[in-house]
């Protein structure tokens, strides 16, 4: 009976806080700002109080409670008076000079309140805790602190909505979607490996579209740099977490991203200046930070989804150790290496300077021939053991069909016959958007759970899979230059970092074979964020009135 009742009041304070937060924005005055110092002190000293008393409940440390409320009352009344006889004795309305000081007493009131709230309910349920640094770092990264404080920036964000540009609203609706799927706040396995997919998910879909859009505004640039920064310390910090269980880092980097947000959405992004295209240092190293946090992110997939430790599961050894690390590391080096060239040319607008090479009709034959080198030679059978080597497998396919279709697009020119039926292609696909559409559906649909499970029992079932992916790979080469613009950008940046996602399962399973039970989970999940990504490409990007709504 008490979770409805406490999920009321903190339902009720997100509430309050919202309003309180737009009221901030909008004072000009010395008692305004007064006042709305004064209900966030009750609100802090309730709270406090309340925690002080749960801890030890006795009558001791209700007084102490009651003391502690009377005291911040007091306190906080005092500048509302001071204001009050200001301004019967000059006459006029104090202007409240010293904003930055005022927003800031205001987030540090209102970190306080959620603290304290979190605090004080954990303590329902948890009386008599032991007080040291990792325990504080639970309450921050518990439901009762993660859950508020995503609802609170999602209503907060609400009310201000007419202060910010639209391209801000996504990016904070964003970052309130990955707040709430914490994988710390419930102490759920299942959670935690469905929270750390969507998480990674949601990630891939924001960040991709901050490339492919290209231009925000310079205060809105320097918000998206901290916030990745923030997020690549979040990312590390939830591996540390499903390693060890030790919350520190995630719950540092939670109270500094709610820093980031509330400074934001109070002042510094209400400005609207020239949007500006992002510079290639801003994409260099925001790209690479990205990347990093994906590696992470796919760590703790790896560690929520496989079940139990690698050496219970562990088969014989099928390669070299050293040779296969080398190898993931190239490859994956390689692909998100790719990414970021892409990213670079596609938003500053300058082509690469790769090798000119002719098509010829002998790459679209080469490219074909992917399938039966990878079927009929060993990496086959390295990949039905061990599920690292599967997926360079599925690479290899899905490249092969890549090329066949790229090097059949560029020869349209070579034949009438060609160019029209090309021409009816591109038209009939809408430039590739439905072949990205269909192909967001056959990935979700392969790769899940249960068809991927059925892939390893069942050999035909398995050469489809293998068909249908060069199948993909054909489209997409076929697709890729017409293309828009926005969505190839955006559908390369997601599949870039799958790269460093993946990588985690090799470096953690090693050249060994394992039993598909062992990881389809976890290897599905990582799959399938990369076709939630399309979906979220697709939403953002192929729809030019959405796209235009998200933009400006």
């Amino acid at each position: 009976m008490l979770y409805p009742f406490l999920w009321a009041i903190a339902l009720s304070m997100v509430y309050i806080i919202a309003r309180v937060l737009k009221w901030a924005c909008s004072v000009r005055h010395t008692l305004s700002a007064s006042l709305v110092v004064f209900v966030l002190s009750m609100m802090v000293a309730m709270f406090a109080g309340a925690t002080i008393y749960l801890y030890n409940p006795s009558f001791s440390t209700l007084t102490v409670a009651a003391w502690l409320n009377l005291g911040v009352m007091s306190a906080a009344l005092v500048p509302i008076f001071v204001s009050f006889v200001s301004r019967f004795q000059e006459q006029s309305v104090k202007q409240l000079k010293n904003k930055s000081a005022f927003f800031a007493l205001v987030i540090f009131l209102t970190l306080l309140n959620e603290f304290f709230m979190g605090w004080s309910f954990n303590l329902v349920f948890s009386p008599h805790p032991r007080i040291t640094p990792e325990y504080l770092s639970s309450v921050v990264s518990s439901y009762w602190f993660v859950f508020p404080m995503s609802l609170e920036m999602a209503l907060t964000t609400y009310f201000l909505r007419k202060n910010v540009p639209k391209s801000v609203l996504f990016v904070v609706a964003m970052q309130s979607a990955i707040m709430f799927f914490s994988p710390t706040a419930l102490s759920s396995r299942a959670w935690g490996f469905l929270s750390a997919f969507v998480g990674s998910a949601l990630m891939t879909i924001l960040f991709a579209w901050v490339y492919a859009r290209g231009f925000f505004e310079t205060t809105i640039q320097t918000y998206l740099f901290r916030l990745i920064l923030i997020y690549l310390a979040m990312m590390l910090g939830l591996y540390i977490w499903g390693v060890n269980q030790n919350p520190s880092l995630f719950a540092l980097s939670v109270i500094l991203e709610m820093l980031l947000y509330f400074d934001g959405i109070l002042s510094r992004l209400h400005t609207s200046g020239e949007a500006r295209r992002l510079s290639a240092p801003w994409i260099v190293s925001t790209f690479v930070a990205n990347s990093v946090s994906q590696f992470f992110m796919g760590g703790l997939i790896a560690l929520t989804g496989l079940i139990g430790a690698p050496s219970a599961f562990k088969g014989e050894l099928v390669f070299s150790n050293i040779a296969f690390y080398a190898l993931t590391l190239v490859v994956t080096l390689f692909i998100t290496l790719f990414g970021l060239l892409f990213t670079l040319s596609e938003t500053l607008q300058k082509a690469l300077r790769l090798p000119s090479v002719r098509a010829k009709p002998i790459f679209v034959a080469l490219g074909f021939s992917f399938l039966p080198l990878a079927d009929l030679t060993p990496l086959d059978a390295l990949g039905d053991a061990n599920p690292s080597f599967h997926m360079f497998e599925h690479l290899v396919i899905a490249l092969g069909g890549f090329i066949a279709g790229f090097a059949l697009s560029s020869l349209r020119s070579s034949s009438a016959r060609l160019s029209s039926l090309y021409s009816w292609y591109t038209k009939n696909t809408r430039n590739g958007v439905v072949v990205v559409a269909i192909s967001a559906a056959l990935l979700s649909f392969w790769f899940s759970p249960k068809m991927f499970m059925l892939i390893y029992l069942n050999d035909t079932i398995h050469g489809l899979l293998h068909i249908t992916i060069l199948l993909i790979g054909f489209l997409a080469g076929t697709s890729f230059c017409v293309l828009p613009k926005r969505l190839r950008l955006f559908l390369v940046v997601a599949f870039s970092w799958m790269a460093p996602m993946m990588a985690p399962f090799s470096f953690v399973l090693g050249a060994y074979s394992y039993p598909p039970t062992y990881f389809v989970d976890a290897m599905s999940a990582t799959m399938e964020v990369f076709s939630v990504s399309v979906v979220g490409a697709l939403l953002t990007t192929a729809n030019q009135r959405t796209f235009g709504a998200l933009s400006w």
